[in-house]
């Protein structure tokens, strides 16, 4: 009785193409025709292997296939600012970003389920799930996606559902579509991009034999990918430039030595727009080793925008294992015709107060501003933001308060409300959590790091969470006894705060190594978003003393700066001798906060080095203190030229 409105419209083509995916212009595959098979049914695990072999060129390289899905996770932060708002914007992410260039890492994983990155930072990042899901009945089956940020699960290359743009994890499977699967292998790909704040991935189904969503199950993922591992052998050398950034006019770069052998030195060459401005001859550098350097040359951002391209053996004077990774590019807004760019980066509940941060992620400073709430779709409050400079991010709170009404709630809190800003993008300024009544506000306390500072144990504790944690009990443990406690009060919502043990630390003797674990919440008495992240470990084992020279030696701090999330310093021996290892100590407001090996030196050599600490929470008037040599284990000329402060 009549005509269904589902059904497909005929489109009639005067020409065949494979593959395209824009009709006005050229967009479609190029290549021979065997190059392709189309496939009208699900895959069988013999085709599978099948394929995968002829593709790779070889037989039997995949004889079966394995359980779990390949896990990747890309560096977003070269650039990308914000979230992808659609498919089409993730598509775009993944085409930029999903390279070898920014590849963090790669491995496999059982199910999609988690958070965290696993391979490197847990900010700016990119994940991607890719396999093989078994279907042992044919039918409907339903998938729901949750996460933060930006999720979405496609089958067979047919997006089943998505939750885009920049959000916290509802703890739902409101974020849900079906396909009709039949028995058999199909291709699975999830993506999870997280900006900053919280991050976490979930998948569910819902099979046509069930009733209610659960997570997929391990037992039905499976990969079948061929990984060649070029383990090299005897004394390699590997030169790459990790990062580059600004600061004032100076450009600084870290260099790091991916081999196993020591460079004597190396040049590296500075091109901006193109054109050779600048050498640097980098010093000793043993394997593994990363320095930070910059080049004697000023860059000016004040008008025109620029391209810094730094390459690690400019003059190709080093024979290495790999000749294609050294250098990099980035590209630097001009400071006068930037703009602002306020977004949200997270959301928390404390008792009845909404709290969150707002960020300036623009190149200029943005002028006081409202930031707008809405609970469950109504505009609720509005909160005056005082000035915020480029890179800035404050912790503002509504005069508002809230109770959940029912099992859930929704919160959305939009950056420059009444849109009085204008920003380099007006898409990114809202951020929503869903919330439910079990799940609001919580803390989670982790351990960052831990160290050793003369004759103590130091540790870094932080609240990563959306609540303020309640006392706590922190214990130390040694070689599985343990032998120490502190009680942590009160820790605020993103708030890191480095301590110390009432516990002597011995030498370590020759050959003896200890493994040192901190606990936080180790009485279990705070309720946390997550309590299996509580726990860090670390092996201290006694290293070669022979690096404490006595002769013409003399370690100084020459300058400290500040740079992206790490406090610098450049350190120089002024003596004639070569020092092989120091240890640098990092006080703020005379509290040790950190300590930093400083690998091999010769007599004159200068180093940049550098210390990850969130810098960017100290206020005007604190004081940044570096001492060389901390511990005081090398007999220099000069035992009184070793400290230098930095005032914010």
């Amino acid at each position: 009785s009549g005509v269904s409105k589902y059904l497909p419209r005929m489109v009639v083509r005067s020409k065949n193409y494979i593959g395209r995916s824009n009709w006005a212009v050229d967009a479609y595959f190029k290549g021979y025709i065997d190059e392709v098979r189309i496939f009208n049914k699900a895959l069988s695990q013999p085709h599978i292997i099948s394929y995968m072999n002829k593709w790779h060129k070889c037989e039997l390289c995949c004889a079966n296939l394995e359980k779990g899905l390949i896990i990747s996770t890309y560096d977003t932060s070269r650039g990308y600012r914000g979230y992808p708002q659609n498919h089409g914007e993730f598509q775009e992410l993944i085409r930029r970003y999903a390279t070898e260039d920014y590849l963090f890492g790669s491995n496999i994983t059982s199910n999609i389920q988690g958070s965290g990155n696993p391979f490197g930072s847990d900010d700016r990042y990119l994940t991607i799930f890719h396999g093989y899901i078994k279907i042992s009945k044919a039918g409907k089956y339903s998938f729901a996606v949750d996460g933060d940020d930006a999720v979405e699960v496609s089958i067979d290359g047919q997006v089943v559902a998505g939750w885009y743009g920049g959000h916290g994890r509802c703890g739902c499977t409101a974020h849900k579509g079906s396909i009709v699967l039949d028995e058999g292998y199909h291709i699975i790909e999830y993506h999870q991009q997280e900006y900053y704040g919280a991050d976490n991935y979930y998948l569910y189904w819902m099979p046509p034999d069930s009733k209610t969503y659960s997570i997929v199950p391990s037992d039905v993922l499976f990969h079948c990918e061929k990984r060649e591992e070029k383990q090299p052998t005897g004394e390699y050398y590997d030169l790459i430039i990790n990062d580059i950034y600004i600061d004032g006019k100076t450009v600084y770069y870290r260099i790091q030595n991916l081999g196993n052998g020591t460079i004597n030195s190396s040049v590296s060459y500075l091109y901006v727009d193109g054109k050779l401005v600048g050498r640097d001859t980098v010093d000793i550098m043993a394997g593994g080793q990363m320095n930070t350097e910059w080049f004697p040359y000023e860059i000016d951002l004040s008008e025109n925008n620029h391209t810094v391209t730094v390459v690690a053996d400019g003059n190709n004077a080093i024979e290495e294992i790999n000749e294609e990774n050294n250098d990099r590019t980035e590209n630097f807004k001009a400071t006068s015709i930037g703009k602002p760019d306020l977004i949200i980066t997270s959301i928390y509940i404390d008792g009845e107060t909404i709290y969150y941060r707002i960020q300036n992620i623009g190149n200029k400073i943005a002028e006081s501003s409202y930031t707008y709430l809405y609970v469950d779709g109504k505009l609720v409050s509005k909160d005056r933001v005082g000035i915020i400079a480029p890179q800035q991010t404050n912790t503002e709170g509504f005069d508002y308060k809230w109770h959940i009404s029912g099992d859930r709630g929704e919160i959305k809190i939009v950056a420059d409300g009444n849109n009085a800003i204008i920003e380099e993008n007006e898409k990114n300024n809202e951020r929503i959590e869903d919330v439910t009544a079990s799940q609001k506000g919580r803390p989670d306390l982790i351990i960052t790091d831990i160290f050793i500072g003369g004759n103590l144990v130091y540790y870094r504790i932080q609240n990563t969470g959306d609540a303020v944690a309640d006392n706590s009990t922190t214990t130390l443990t040694i070689n599985g006894e343990t032998i120490a406690t502190n009680i942590e009060r009160n820790i605020q919502p993103g708030e890191m705060i480095t301590r110390s043990f009432t516990y002597t630390w011995r030498s370590l003797e020759e050959g003896e190594a200890r493994t040192v674990t901190v606990t936080a919440d180790a009485m279990d008495t705070v309720e946390e978003s997550d309590e299996n992240n509580n726990q860090r470990t670390e092996t201290f084992a006694e290293k070669n003393t022979s690096s404490a020279s006595t002769g013409n030696v003399d370690l100084v701090i020459l300058d400290i700066f500040l740079s992206g999330d790490q406090i610098n310093y450049r350190i120089q021996n002024l003596g004639s001798e070569t020092v092989m290892s120091s240890t640098t100590y990092v006080y703020v407001n005379n509290q040790l906060v950190g300590v930093d090996q400083v690998g091999i030196m010769a007599g004159g050599q200068t180093n940049t080095e550098g210390l990850d600490y969130p810098w960017r929470n100290l206020r005007e008037g604190d004081v940044i203190k570096i001492i060389a040599d901390g511990p005081n284990n090398i007999q220099e000329t000069n035992e009184l030229n070793n400290e230098k402060t930095y005032t914010i």
